[in-house]
């Protein structure tokens, strides 16, 4: 791989090539009118790709020393890094690059010219929720927070430049939608199927609405052969649904397993790591393969919530190009957000989120 330096910037050019650097432009566009934050992050992404992904032969494990900071500590470490790439198994252009999900996005709004600005993602409660739930309050220093308005607020910092709206519960027999059922076999408990909320959630949508997210007390099933989901979208009807993933099947033991009965910062966690992801998924993109990323696929509750709650550089960018934020104002509103809930309702995976953002501010500030 060349001669290697601690600077990330060195590593590009003492390999003497800079032609990678420039056949990875494809990943995250024009980035040269952006912010210079902006620019330094994205740079950042490209950097990342080009110096420890791409010159590896495909299936091979990168000799990485890219690590995600898990407390306070790991942020001194010279070795830590803000994104990890994932290893490489396919070539760089074979994923969703900014300039392909672009390319599809733009013929999107050709036909959506000529319709009003869709500028608001509502969020739908469905059905009774436990009474823990509904008198869940989180006092922040402007506002005291529900479970729904919580929600709320982070979609506005995760997806600045959209609003969020939280819509008036409904009841799904007052409704009388045919949502089909079933009780699991492992856990005998009741299970929806989710693509049958797609259609109905679809016709909620206000006319200024760029989606509406579902959330139900009950667990989901995507088909009949598979067990469970915590949450799914659907492009075509600018829907998606997502639950609290009560009761897994995998691993379940009827002796020990407990159901949710209180709001705590692992169930905040979970339920910003779904909102966030099927939301994206809405906006068009799908499962990143360049990174350790939001935008991972993830095949259980555990792998999801081990996830990262942020975007790697080619995700954050074409979410960039969607919101129009600026890259550093966002950051800085996350954090303070996510600090307030970590203290108020402490958990491992907000704390290392919390130490993400710091460091991550603090290398888009330092000259």
């Amino acid at each position: 791989m060349g001669a290697t330096s601690s600077n990330p910037t060195e590593q590009i050019s003492a390999t003497g090539d800079q032609s990678s650097t420039s056949n990875v432009q494809y990943l995250l566009g024009d980035i040269q009118k952006l912010a210079p934050s902006a620019r330094k992050l994205f740079n950042l992404g490209k950097e990342c790709l080009t110096t420890s992904v791409a010159r590896l032969p495909f299936g091979n494990e990168p000799e990485l020393k890219f690590q995600e900071a898990t407390n306070l500590a790991d942020l001194q470490n010279p070795d830590f890094r803000l994104f990890r790439p994932l290893k490489l198994t396919q070539p760089l252009y074979s994923g969703q690059t900014y300039v392909k999900w672009r390319s599809v996005r733009d013929v999107q709004n050709v036909y959506a010219f000529c319709a009003p600005v869709k500028t608001i993602i509502y969020i739908q409660p469905i059905d009774e929720f436990p009474e823990f739930i509904k008198i869940f309050r989180l006092t922040t220093k402007r506002l005291e927070l529900t479970l729904f308005s919580l929600l709320q607020s982070f979609c506005q910092i995760y997806f600045s430049g959209f609003d969020s709206h939280v819509l008036p519960e409904v009841n799904i027999k007052d409704k009388q939608w045919q949502i089909r059922s079933r009780h699991h076999s492992v856990t005998e408990q009741k299970q929806y199927y989710v693509g049958d909320f797609f259609p109905y959630l679809q016709r909620l949508i206000p006319s200024n609405g760029l989606c509406i997210l579902g959330l139900t007390w009950t667990d989901l099933y995507p088909q009949d052969d598979l067990n469970f989901v915590l949450g799914e979208s659907s492009a075509v009807h600018k829907s998606a649904m997502f639950c609290f993933g009560r009761y897994e099947p995998k691993g379940f033991d009827k002796e020990t397993h407990q159901d949710i009965k209180e709001v705590d910062g692992l169930l905040i966690w979970k339920l910003l790591r779904i909102i966030s992801h099927e939301t994206c998924h809405l906006l068009g993109f799908q499962h990143c393969t360049f990174f350790h990323c939001a935008m991972n696929e993830s095949n259980s509750i555990e792998e999801a919530v081990t996830q990262p709650l942020f975007l790697c550089p080619v995700c954050l960018r074409k979410l960039q190009k969607c919101c129009g934020f600026n890259v550093l104002e966002r950051y800085k509103a996350m954090a303070g957000f996510l600090q307030e809930l970590q203290d108020q309702l402490p958990c491992e995976q907000l704390q290392s989120a919390v130490n993400w953002l710091q460091k991550c501010l603090q290398y888009l500030e330092e000259g």
